[in-house]
């Protein structure tokens, strides 16, 4: 109880001032009251953020009434972060203290992007400052070892690697704004060790390319700043790169995790 309430203390003075602590304290309230089963699930819930990059490439050609131009540059990513939360269900355990399951989280990920200058024509340019609201639904096959797998407290080192599918839309504005549905495979492995809480260190490589803006025949009125006349057209595809995230989490109900050493059957 002591160790219990101390726990509870800390993520007050960690999340109180956000939407995300008041959601955590929510949970809190229905962990006390859920079965056995529930208390496993969600003692499997973990939480965290960090840093994320993407690189991008955009292809444009632009065309008014006297001028025409096709370009193509590479952008890298800035100033980028990310949240997710998710969970962890096993369904199969090679030794006592492993599993495989399926992990399902959530993610968010905000990329900006300092583009610079464009020179469409004598008269026309733009100063771009772009960014991506991106949100992924990722699942992944896992492998487990030490306690978040056995949900134990005595194994204290946590292992994690993992192949998955991110399904994804994303709200981008880079010179023209737009609105892509896609999906890529990614990798992932993380690292942590249980100290009254277990928190883990997570990296995910996201692989192929995803289109996030194509447009055609905008016109430049939503960059961030534009010098001269807007009278002309422009097309606008924005491919976004191999993607990465570095992110921190930890496991808030983990606490409650078991002393047993030997691995819980009942998983």
């Amino acid at each position: 109880m002591y160790l219990r309430n101390i726990t509870l203390c800390v993520l007050i003075l960690l999340f109180a001032s956000n939407a995300q602590g008041q959601r955590l304290f929510r949970a809190y309230s229905r962990y006390q009251h859920s079965s056995k089963a529930g208390k496993k699930m969600w003692q499997r819930y973990y939480m965290g953020a960090g840093v994320c990059a993407m690189n991008v490439e955009l292809t444009q050609h632009y065309t008014d009434d006297i001028y025409a131009k096709s370009l193509k540059m590479k952008v890298k990513s800035s100033s980028s972060y990310t949240v997710t939360e998710g969970f962890y269900f096993p369904f199969a355990k090679p030794h006592h203290d492993a599993s495989f399951g399926l992990d399902i989280a959530s993610t968010v990920n905000l990329f900006n992007y300092n583009v610079g200058t464009i020179a469409y024509s004598p008269e026309t340019s733009i100063t771009e400052t772009g960014l991506c609201y991106q949100v992924l639904l990722p699942m992944c096959i896992v492998y487990k070892s030490g306690g978040e797998a056995i949900l134990n407290k005595k194994s204290k080192f946590l292992f994690t690697a993992g192949v998955g599918v991110a399904p994804s839309y994303s709200i981008s504005k880079i010179v023209t704004p737009d609105l892509q549905f896609s999906a890529r495979k990614f990798i992932m492995a993380e690292m942590g060790y249980f100290a009254g809480l277990a928190f883990k260190l997570r990296a995910t490589v996201y692989f192929g390319t995803l289109t996030l803006v194509n447009t055609t025949e905008g016109d430049l009125s939503y960059a961030t700043a534009l010098k001269g006349v807007d009278y002309g057209y422009i097309d606008n595809k924005v491919m976004g790169k191999t993607g990465a995230t570095l992110t921190l989490s930890l496991m808030p109900f983990s606490w409650d995790w078991g002393r047993k050493n030997d691995f819980d059957d009942d998983y």
